[in-house]
This record gives structure tokens, C-alpha cells and sequence, in this order.
């Protein structure tokens, strides 16, 4: 038979004894290994005590905040998240080490919770820990988009702190561009930040926009006192440096040379190739006398083109300036300069000018001002071998132009302009060809850039009339020109004295006269040398 006294399932007794083992031993692993790959169980009193203590936070009631969140630890003591926020509720109790400890051990739990890095770069600075904090907010940079603002607003307070103020005010600027609600402290250190580098006007910019938010604050009131200061040292150094003397070599690579472009070249002028030079320009100034309602002040600039193969293209030129200032109050002031400019070309006399421009300055509250100019310049050209009509082009020039300046986004300064200009001639044929009336307006851009350079951008848009049939239009149109005009800079201080600059520019005219139509291209190395 099947069932057999003795057996259990057929099994003898040895047999039955190793069965049963075995099935215990599978019961007793099952569940092991279920508990193991189960996902965690959720605990509705972490839960609830989590929540509450997140909504505490939110409403600032710190301390409530701070024990819902332990009593969650206690239900989850690895928890990450519970870590965190007590760390933050901790911060703000002022409670700086237990919160660096427990923002730190979240951080360890969870190396994905970017958001810590913020969190913890405060407890840091308030624990004066500002190398490890800078560290902090520098990861904070690149992955906490939310706090952004406040990111770049910590990292200014902190290189302030550190006496790099050189790093500490573009972070401020940047801070306050993108949360104007800042704008009372980051204007405020961005102004210290530019003093403590001797940027005097910036700096006298940034408080002043300080105070505007905020006239009756504390932090206005220290901002006057920086103001203050920098008027009485106005008033200190007028005695003592009445000098200014700057050399700035440049080397240059031009795709069309063009003869003094500035003064709408003749034919000739426009070479339509390419050339290497080395450029030389030294300024000089003298301020003469200066009392609260004057300044007079006298100027001299040497400049030197020296060309690799297009010598007959050389210009050396002599600019002397002798001004006046008026000053009406602090913010109004007239300057009456007159200007003689001397130009050789291959060391032939090419031409003379004498201009006197006044201008009307008002100078707003940051930095900004608005300028009203009117001027007349005489211009005598002479012939020399390579340009045997030249003197066509003597001329009256007559100007007036408007322009407004200002600071730009908190980060740089920004200026705009319009200029009217007529040019008349003689009546002979020839001379009739350079008679025009024209329009520009024109655009500058400055801000700072990574940090330790500055970076320019200009835009001009020209528009000349000519006034008389063209001695050059077979068909005797009067010539239409429209010229553009771009140039990029960016420098950087080396030292005190020295700073070097790299500079763009690319300049575009269409004319309806062929001959006067080009496009330019000049590429300079730059250095700038102040004593």
C-alpha cells in the first residue's frame, strides 16, 4: 500500500524529521526576505508632525516650528528632510551650531537636496565661518535657481566681509537686478564697495540711489555721511593734484585703412586694404585754477599712427583744449572748451581746425546726467601730393545735440544721443560737393564683466545729405550717405596705474556714390597707462 504504518507522505521517520526542518526554515527566510525589498511603511504621525512644523515655518513662528519637527525626528531619526527644516527653524532662533550640524547631516543623508547649500551658507555667515560660507552659496550659484537673488546678495556681503570688494559689488549689482527690493543695502555696499576701490563717481552713484529708496533709514543716513566724506575729499585734493598725464601704445589691425574716417574721407583717403600699425596716444592736463563756481583747465593730446606698408597713411595729430567750468549749484554746471586739432598725414599738413562747443550739464541723482551742446568748428584742409584737392573740403561746421547718461540695471551706465550737424562750403563746383546736412544718433552701453573687467559697447547711425548734385554722379545726383558704426571693448585694471584692453570695432557706409561706399573692420591691443 501507499500509506504504510511508521511513514508520514510514504516518508520513513529519518526522512520525515529533515522534511520538517526544511519547511520551517522556508517559513521563517519568507517573510525575511519580503521585509527586505518592502517599501518603507508610512508613518501618519511623522507625517502630521512634518507638516506642522513646515506650516510654522511658513507663518515664522520659529520655536512651534522647531518642536513638531524634532517630535518628527523621533519618529524618523534619519530622516532628511526633518533635518533640514529643524536646521532652518534652529537658524532663526539663532541657534547657529545645532543648525550647521543638522543641515550638514541632511546634506550627508541626502546629497540630492540641492536646496541645503543656501541654507546652510546663512548659518555660516551668522557663525562668521565666511570662507566655508562663500563655498556654500558658490554651489548654491549653479543650482538654486529659487534663491538666486539672495544668492548673489550673500556672496557680496561675504567677499565685503573679506575686503574683496572688487568681487562683493558686482554680486551686489546683480542681486539688486534681479530683486529691486534689495535695492536699499545693495546700493548701499556696492557704494561702499566702489569707495573702498577709490571709484569715487560710481561710488557717489550707488548711495545716492540708496537714499532714493529709503530717504529716512539708518542705511540712508550712513549713505550721506559716504557723500559727505567724498565732497570733503573733493574739496581736499582740488589743492593737491592739479595734473593728469596718461600714455596708451595700441597695436592695430585695420581690414580697410581709411584716412581720418571721422571727417568723411575723400576718395583717396578710402586705401580698401588691409594693414598693420602701431598707434601711440598721450594726454596731458593742467586744471589752472578751480574756486567753488569756476574751473579752468587746459588739455594736450599727441597722437601717432605708424603703418606697416601704408605709410603715405601715417597721421600724426596735435589736439589742444583750453576750458571752462561754471558751476550754477551741485548738480548744474556749464563747460565752454575751445578746441585746436593740428593733423599731418606722411608729414604733410592735411588739416586745421578750431572749434568752440559749449555744453549744459544737469547732473541727476545716480550717476546719470543730461547734456545740451551747440557748437562751431572751422575746418582747413590743405592739398599735399597724395591728395591734390583736399582744400575742396574747407568748411563751417555747425552742431547742436542732445544726450542723456545713467546707470543701467544697478550694473553699469548707459547713455544715448542725438546730434544735428551742417556742413557749409564753398560754391564752387567741387567745394559744393561736401556742403551736407546730417543726423546721428548714437548709443553706449558700459557694465562690469566676470567680475574684474568692464566691458563697453557704442553704436552710432549717421545720415549725411549732401545739399548739391555730385561732381562724381555721371547723372548728377546729390550724394546720400548712410554710415553704422560698432565698437566693443573689454579692459581690465592690472594695477593701480596700467590696464590693458581689447577692442573691436566694425564700420559700415552706403552711399549712393560707389566711391564712397565701405565696409571696415579694426581689431586693437590696447594698453593704458595713468601716472
Amino acid at each position: 500500500m501507499f500509506w504504510e504504518k511508521g511513514t508520514v507522505l510514504g516518508l520513513s521517520h529519518r526522512n520525515r524529521v529533515l522534511f520538517l526542518f526544511a519547511l520551517v526554515l522556508i517559513l521563517n527566510l519568507a517573510p525575511l526576505s519580503a521585509q527586505e525589498t518592502a517599501p518603507e511603511m508610512p508613518s501618519p504621525t511623522y507625517d502630521l508632525f512634518f507638516s506642522k512644523g513646515l506650516s510654522h515655518i511658513n507663518q515664522k513662528e520659529f520655536q512651534e516650528s522647531a518642536q513638531e519637527l524634532e517630535r518628527a525626528l523621533l519618529e524618523k531619526p534619519d530622516d532628511a528632510g526633518a533635518m533640514h527644516y529643524l536646521g532652518v527653524a534652529l537658524g532663526k532662533l539663532e541657534k547657529y551650531q545645532e543648525a550647521e550640524d543638522l543641515l550638514l547631516r541632511s546634506k550627508k543623508r541626502d546629497p540630492y537636496d540641492n536646496t541645503v547649500y543656501f541654507d546652510l551658507g546663512v548659518v555660516q555667515y551668522r557663525l562668521k565661518k565666511y570662507e566655508e560660507a562663500l563655498r556654500s552659496f558658490d554651489l548654491a550659484e549653479s543650482v538654486d535657481e529659487l534663491n538666486r537673488p539672495m544668492v548673489y546678495y550673500y556672496q557680496g556681503l561675504l567677499h565685503h566681509r573679506l575686503k574683496g570688494h572688487d568681487q562683493a559689488v558686482p554680486r551686489f549689482l546683480r542681486a539688486v537686478a534681479l530683486a529691486p527690493e534689495l535695492g536699499l543695502t545693495a546700493h548701499y555696499y556696492s557704494g561702499v564697495g566702489y569707495y573702498r576701490l577709490g571709484r569715487w563717481q560710481e561710488a557717489s552713484g550707488q548711495f545716492d540711489r540708496s537714499i532714493a529708496v529709503d530717504p529716512t533709514s539708518n542705511v540712508a543716513a550712513s549713505a550721506q555721511k559716504f557723500l559727505e566724506a567724498l565732497e570733503d575729499m573733493d574739496t581736499r585734493t582740488q589743492g593737491t593734484k592739479r595734473w593728469h598725464v596718461s600714455l596708451q601704445p595700441a597695436y592695430q589691425y585695420d581690414s580697410n585703412v581709411i584716412l581720418l574716417e571721422k571727417s568723411a574721407p575723400l576718395p583717396a583717403g578710402i586705401s580698401r586694404q588691409e594693414d598693420h600699425r602701431l598707434v601711440i596716444l598721450a594726454k596731458g592736463g593742467l586744471r589752472i585754477a578751480e574756486t567753488e563756481r569756476i574751473a579752468l583747465d587746459a588739455d594736450y593730446d599727441f597722437y601717432q599712427s605708424l603703418h606697416n606698408r601704408l605709410s603715405h597713411f601715417d597721421v600724426q595729430a596735435h589736439t589742444l583744449r583750453a576750458s571752462a567750468t561754471l558751476r550754477r549749484h551741485r548738480r548744474t554746471e556749464i563747460d565752454i572748451p575751445y578746441t585746436f586739432h593740428d593733423a599731418r598725414v606722411d608729414g604733410e599738413r592735411f588739416s586745421r581746425s578750431h572749434a568752440l562747443k559749449p555744453t549744459l550739464i544737469f547732473r541727476g541723482s545716480s550717476a546719470g546726467a543730461t547734456r545740451l551742446q551747440v557748437g562751431v568748428e572751422q575746418n582747413d584742409f590743405s592739398n599735399t601730393p597724395f591728395f591734390p584737392t583736399n582744400n575742396d573740403r574747407d568748411a563751417v561746421r555747425y552742431v547742436a545735440g542732445v544726450s542723456q547718461s545713467g546707470a543701467w540695471a544697478g550694473q553699469g551706465h548707459l547713455r544715448v544721443g542725438y546730434q544735428y550737424d551742417q556742413n557749409k562750403t564753398g560754391d564752387t563746383p567741387t567745394e559744393d560737393d561736401w556742403a551736407y546736412q546730417g543726423h546721428a544718433i548714437s548709443g553706449a552701453l558700459g557694465r562690469s564683466a566676470f567680475e574684474r573687467l568692464w566691458f563697453d559697447l557704442l553704436a552710432d547711425y549717421t545720415l549725411h545729405r549732401y545739399q548739391n548734385p555730385h561732381s562724381a554722379s555721371p547723372v548728377g545726383d546729390q550724394r546720400v550717405d548712410r554710415i553704422q558704426s560698432y565698437t566693443a571693448t573689454l579692459s581690465g585694471a592690472t594695477t593701480r596705474w596700467v590696464t590693458l584692453a581689447l577692442q573691436y570695432l566694425f564700420s559700415r557706409s552706403r552711399s549712393n556714390i560707389e566711391v564712397f561706399s565701405y565696409d571696415r573692420h579694426v581689431v586693437s591691443v590696447i594698453a593704458s597707462v595713468d601716472f
